[in-house]
Parts: C-alpha cells; sequence; structure tokens
C-alpha cells in the first residue's frame, strides 16, 4: 500500500496469507480476502489460494 506507516495487527485475530495472480502473497482476514478475490486480485471470482493460517502476535523489531 503506498504511503502506509503503521499497520496494526490483533493479536487474537485470525488472518490468511494468500497467493495473488501475480505472485504477491497478501496477509488479511479470510473476509477482505474473500471480498478481494471479486476484484481481480486472484485467477477465479471468489476463489482464494491460501497458503498459510496465521494468528495475529505481538512482535518488536528495532532497526538502527
Amino acid at each position: 500500500m503506498y504511503g502506509q506507516t503503521n499497520c496494526w495487527v490483533r493479536p487474537d485475530m485470525k488472518y490468511i496469507a494468500s497467493l495473488t495472480k501475480d505472485g504477491e502473497i497478501l496477509i488479511s482476514t479470510e473476509r477482505s480476502a474473500r471480498n478481494m478475490s471479486y476484484q481481480g486480485f486472484f485467477d477465479k471470482d471468489g476463489e482464494i489460494n491460501i497458503k498459510l493460517h496465521l494468528t495475529g502476535q505481538v512482535c518488536f523489531q528495532f532497526i538502527n
């Protein structure tokens, strides 16, 4: 997402990693992916190529 400065993840929410028709991996909820599946992100309308099921968690990364 262009200009994105923050990304909020709920530590208790279920997410998926899905493969787009362009070969990119998207992390989202399954409901969001289902909506995107009707907007041309995936090969077929209504079909999601789920690669991984995830649960949000707290993780800190410090960059020098």
